[in-house]
């Protein structure tokens, strides 16, 4: 049995015994994860001119795939569900199907890929924005912003080809979804495929997230925009705000994924013994990343902030029958006149 095939073997023996609470705390954060990366979307489909700016674009992005990650907790086995009283499939096909996409956790961790590479886009998109305002503007238009994510959405799932092709379904035993390896035995061809992979789902992209942001906080550290006129300033402002609001969605991100994945890789190479509660702890830290990213728009940023109360407000209202049209996001903030409100709101929404 070679290295893969045992840490993976006694992964699947640890998750037959579950703790209700934790069953619990995966539900809780799963529903979180569904309930406000939703909103997220409605506010920026509602709105309709955030999304004219890259930088909302890929929020949007990140946010389905956040969403997509909540989702699948409820239908893997193990999290919401114990696996020894888990409805599994009964046909071969569907059952094949079931254990190398859902019960091997390829689908909730291809979401999560497309998480980690999205922010490693939008740190180097907001290192642009910073760095080289003049260029950023002919590399991050709306045609190759959409590009950008239809390629990481298509491209980046490839990457858990090896989740995928390990895990086959045997109805003679329970849990009918096994895992096996495909290197039989050869240690140093499973280190090297692991290793490949990893540092191309995760490691590169979160090394040019901290480099990108890195540098971006160095740069808005010097404070050069004092002497800009009105109209600047409140665009650097604007800029500024949203930057901090990614830079701490990124900051988030890393310390959910990284302890995870360097974990496994000291575990894979034999430097670390698996331990199951740290196996416990770091994919916990994993499921949690789907469901903070609303909560940090919302109290770092007063644009998703105002977007998010008026959404419930509107949402209030129709239940209770008020119907009222959807005004802007910046008309709940009291103005002195019509054309500062105006210019107010063109900031907000298009000043990234």
């Amino acid at each position: 049995m070679d290295v893969l095939q045992e840490n993976d073997s006694i992964e699947a023996n640890a998750t037959y015994e579950y703790d209700p609470t934790i069953n619990i705390v995966y539900a809780i954060i799963g529903s979180t994860a569904i309930i406000g990366n939703i909103w997220v979307i409605a506010l920026n489909v509602i709105h309709r001119a955030m999304l004219y700016q890259a930088p909302n674009k890929f929020v949007v992005s990140l946010a389905a795939s956040d969403a997509i990650s909540g989702l699948l907790i409820f239908i893997m086995p193990g999290y919401i569900f114990p696996v020894d009283s888990y409805p599994y499939p009964n046909g071969v096909y569907l059952g094949s199907i079931f254990c190398s996409l859902i019960d091997s956790n390829a689908l909730f961790f291809a979401s999560g890929f497309i998480s980690v590479y999205t922010i490693a886009i939008i740190s180097m998109e907001r290192w642009c924005a910073v760095s080289r305002p003049f260029l950023y503007k002919r590399l991050f238009t709306q045609n190759r912003t959409r590009l950008i994510i239809i390629c990481i959405w298509i491209f980046v799932p490839i990457s858990v080809v090896d989740g995928v092709l390990q895990k086959k379904f045997d109805a003679r035993l329970f849990p009918p979804c096994q895992w096996f390896s495909l290197f039989r035995g050869d240690i140093v061809s499973a280190n090297l495929v692991f290793m490949v992979l990893e540092s191309i789902r995760v490691f590169l992209p979160a090394l040019v997230t901290i480099i990108s942001f890195a540098d971006v906080v160095r740069r808005m550290s010097k404070k050069s925009d004092v002497k800009l006129n009105c109209s600047s300033a409140k665009r650097v402002k604007v800029r500024r705000r949203f930057t901090i609001m990614l830079g701490i969605a990124a900051v988030a991100l890393i310390i959910c994924w990284l302890p995870n994945e360097i974990y496994f890789s000291l575990v894979q190479l034999r430097l670390a013994f698996y331990e199951p509660i740290v196996h416990s702890i770091t994919k916990t830290l994993i499921v949690t990343n789907c469901c903070v990213n609303p909560i940090i728009y919302a109290a770092t940023n007063v644009t998703y902030r105002r977007g998010m109360i008026q959404l419930i407000r509107q949402i209030s209202r129709c239940i209770t029958g008020k119907k009222t049209p959807i005004a802007p996001i910046n008309s709940i903030r009291p103005s002195r006149s019509p054309t500062n409100l105006t210019n107010a709101s063109a900031y907000d929404l298009t000043s990234l």
